[in-house]
């Protein structure tokens, strides 16, 4: 370490004096002036102190600009002072810090403003080829930019990065910006990770960022963690402020906690004498009316305006929400009233709540009316809007209304485009029959309103979905009548049709017809078939297709090949895929990587991974690099094999090969490891998914769960089904079979298990998140409760059969006769008789499902 050089500093001063003591000298030659110049003329000291300012300033001019000053500015001395304190800044294992960051640091700032993260990671990588270290505020700019480019792991990557670089402590700032963007996409967990490595590092948090994790807190509903926070802030902290206790009002709001919101509005003028916001006000309103306490949100709201304070949208609009979404359109419509004369003016997201109660109710006069209004008020109805009010005419089927609206919506100017009003007309066209439709048309044609076959390819496409092939023949007899003749995609449309309903002769018929009427059939009217074919398993339409294709064009194309070499693969037929895929070769049809990994597929579905992975070698030794598909085929194999090993090596090569692995491809390392028994190893899978943001979905869970039912452990079961809730809360997680699924293992395991109660209430949580009640398994916890002696519980339950929809059996145990037969033993003949009589309509019900099939 080179030593600081205190005698240049002393040669340097000195060197200094004699400019300091001419400034000294002019100061006084100046002060005894003034002091003569006083005995005769009398001057004030406001003038004396401005003529010395200027005499100063004069001097400071004539040294700065005097070249023999110049050179004195200089000299070698003080060369040596500069050199000597940038040495001393450079200590043993830390890196010299230079200027030569300069000229990338205006670029990366750039790059940050405009969140590109590519251009910001290319500037770091050149400015280090240069040789120059970059300096904490270049690390800072690029953390900046993927914060702003909502790539949370990017900007934590990037202040490790920092940290590791050993150039000095990062700065606040950086900490900040990296705990809020965690805030905003990884949850509470990654924020306050960082707010703890802070002081790790002993690096002093200020209160923005205790305020990013409790805004974190405050997005994920957790109300107690938030206070947490707003505690140590108060306690180790700097303090709390005004921002602090809105994060901690906005969990409340969020989790429609009242009492908590009420408490901590009054505890931050009481005990901190901070002053609520607006914002703080509205969030106590919010969470009243989340919790249904409108009265007490009312309260609040006019509390609000008494303290003076100008009242907003966002006061009245989450009541105005609850009442929406209790169905009380007509007491909401009467809030918007009453923000106008407070002189609020309701803006199209408070409308919208209404019209979307009103869209689900079927009330298209209160949705009309609001309409009308929120024009005459002088808001512009969106798409949105429009779309929720003809979705009010499409649940009625009321095809007056809606011929009425769109044609007043187009004479009044509110949607003027054609392309948008013909989207209009296909949103309501949507799900209805054919007789309806032409009902429609035929009185918008008496209006004027002249269709064409743009028209009925509009229909066509939103219609024939449901219906399929026949749906759309009638929509083709409809276009004969008003004698418009179809055109290519008008058949196209009815060839997808026929593909979605998997009716693979009738669409060949229509390729035929096509032809027929002198137009060209396209490679995307057979494709079409093929693909749809080729998702059906349907081997021999697509050789009957291919065949065709050659026919027409000459020559099948690769697409078409790999078609039918998936097909053979959904059916297992390893034989008949690689048959095909030497007679693409044959044909002069090149191999891609689609065609590749068609027959891994085949091979795992036929569970052979030595076939699968041979097939994978073989595309790589062809040059025809893997993409996520073919991984994923191979990784699939593993699991079918129940290879855990092989699995997770195969996820590790295709990470070495820099191709990012998704949701399926953890789906299929974590069943390979359920298959393999290491039902630990699959929950360490899930694990490591969420941390690197792949958040698992209904399968991912069902695996886990249905690993544990299996191996009769019911707590671990319980836990990963509750954190499967929690996932479908947040929004994350899709419902879906598999949900119903996993419901129902740990209800059944439960009740075997004995554990009544447990039982009862995963099946209430099931039905509260929205799981069809018909599908959950009543019978077992009906058993489960008669056998532990609860009949009355057994009995509440029995009694929701009918209007909840849950269903169970008639006769044997945990039936409607058992629970009736259990009444009966305590005496409870009333009861007995009522549960008796709900299972007539499930008799009747039976076997009038047996008479139709018979």
């Amino acid at each position: 370490m080179a030593a600081f050089d205190f005698v240049a500093v002393l040669r340097e001063a000195a060197h200094q004096l004699p400019s300091v003591g001419m400034l000294l000298a002019t100061v006084l030659l100046s002060l005894a002036f003034f002091c003569v110049v006083e005995l005769w003329i009398p001057i004030s000291a406001a003038f004396e102190e401005l003529a010395l300012v200027a005499l100063l300033l004069c001097v400071e001019l004539w040294r700065r600009f005097n070249p023999r000053q110049q050179m004195g500015a200089s000299t070698p001395r003080q060369a040596t002072v500069l050199t000597g304190s940038v040495h001393a800044k450079s200590g043993t294992g830390q890196r010299t810090v230079t200027d030569g960051a300069g000229p990338y640091l205006a670029k990366l700032q750039l790059a940050a403003k405009v969140g590109n993260t590519k251009r910001a990671e290319g500037l770091m990588a050149e400015l280090r080829k240069t040789g120059h270290q970059p300096s904490v505020v270049c690390f800072g700019a690029i953390i900046s930019a993927f914060a702003r480019a909502g790539d949370a792991q990017g900007a934590a990557r990037w202040l490790q990065a920092l940290i590791d670089e050993g150039i000095g402590k990062p700065n606040v700032i950086s900490f900040n910006i990296v705990i809020s963007s965690c805030a905003k996409t990884l949850g509470i967990e990654q924020a306050e990770f960082w707010l703890k490595r802070m002081a790790e590092l002993q690096i002093d948090a200020d209160v923005m960022s205790y305020n990013a994790v409790m805004d974190a807190c405050a997005r994920a509903e957790d109300v107690a963690r938030a206070e947490y926070w707003l505690d140590q802030l108060e306690k180790i902290g700097p303090g709390p402020n005004l921002v602090s206790f809105s994060s901690v009002l906005h969990a409340c709001a969020k989790a429609g906690d009242a009492d908590r919101a009420e408490y901590w509005l009054c505890s931050m003028q009481q005990r901190h004498g901070l002053r609520p916001n607006v914002i703080c006000y509205n969030a106590v309103i919010h969470a009243c009316a989340k919790a249904g306490a409108l009265q007490r949100a009312e309260d609040w709201l006019e509390r609000l305006a008494a303290e003076g304070f100008q009242l907003t949208a966002n006061s009245f609009g989450s009541i105005v929400d609850r009442l929406a979404k209790d169905g009380n359109t007509s007491i909401a419509e009467k809030w918007i009233s009453r923000m106008e004369a407070a002189g609020v003016e309701a803006d199209i997201v408070t409308y919208n709540m209404i019209l979307q109660s009103c869209a689900k109710s079927g009330d298209i006069d209160t949705a009309e009316r609001l309409l009308t209004q929120m024009q005459a008020s002088g808001l512009k109805p969106t798409t949105t809007c429009l779309n929720l009010v003809v979705g009010c005419c499409s649940r009625l089927q009321d095809t007056e209304k809606a011929l009425e609206f769109l044609l007043r919506i187009r004479r009044d100017g509110v949607i003027s485009d054609v392309d948008a009003h013909s989207n209009m007309i296909k949103r309501f066209m949507r799900g209805a029959s054919v007789s309806e439709a032409e009902a429609l048309i035929k009185k918008l044609c008496a209006q004027g309103f002249v269709p064409d076959v743009e028209t009925f390819n509009i229909v066509l496409s939103a219609c024939v979905g449901p219906r399929g092939a026949h749906g759309a023949e009638a929509w083709m007899s409809l276009m004969a009548q008003y004698k418009i003749r179809p055109n290519a995609e008008t058949y196209s449309a009815v060839i997808d049709a026929c593909a979605l309903a998997g009716d693979c002769k009738r669409g060949e018929r229509w390729l035929e017809r096509m032809e027929a009427a002198g137009m060209e059939v396209g490679s995307s009217s057979l494709s079409q078939l093929m693909h749809a074919a080729s998702r059906l398993g349907h081997v021999s339409h697509l050789e009957s297709l291919l065949r065709r294709t050659v026919l027409f064009d000459g020559q099948a194309t690769s697409s078409g090949y790999n078609a039918l070499i998936s097909a053979c693969a959904k059916q297992g037929d390893i034989d008949r895929a690689e048959h095909w895929f030497s007679e693409m070769l044959e044909d002069g049809c090149s191999a891609d990587v689609a065609s590749y990994a068609a027959l891994v597929h085949a091979c795992a579905r036929a569970g052979q991974l030595a076939r699968a992975e041979g097939w994978f070698e073989k595309m790589e030794e062809a040059g025809v690099p893997a993409n996520v598909v073919a991984y994923n085929s191979v990784i699939n194999a593993c699991a079918r094999c129940g290879e855990a090993d092989r699995a997770e090596s195969w996820l590790q090569r295709m990470q070495s090969s820099g191709i990012k692995p998704v949701l399926l491809t953890f789906n299929s390392v974590v069943n390979a490891c359920v298959k393999a028994g290491r039902r630990a190893r699959a929950e360490d899978w899930l694990r490591k998914m969420g941390e690197i943001g792949i958040i698992p979905d209904a399968v991912s869970y069902s695996t886990v769960i249905h690993a544990w039912v299996t191996a009769q452990d019911a707590s671990r079961a319980e836990l990963w089904l509750k954190k499967m809730e929690e996932s479908m809360l947040a929004g994350q997680t899709m419902m879906g079979q598999p949900t119903t699924f996993c419901y129902n293992s740990v209800i059944q395991l439960l009740s075997k298990e004995g554990k009544a109660n447990r039982a009862t209430c995963w099946l209430q949580s099931a039905l509260d998140v929205g799981i069809e009640p018909r599908t959950l398994n009543l019978k077992c916890v009906l058993t489960a409760l008669l056998r532990s002696g609860q009949v009355e519980t057994a009995a509440s339950w029995a009694l929701r059969v009918s209007p909840s929809g849950l269903q169970t059996a008639r006769q044997g145990p945990g039936s409607l006769a058992a629970v009736a037969s259990a009444l009966e033993a305590m005496g409870d003949a009333k009861r007995a008789q009522t549960v008796r009589q709900l299972a007539q309509p499930l008799k009747n019900e039976r076997e009038s499902v047996l008479r139709r099939s018979k």
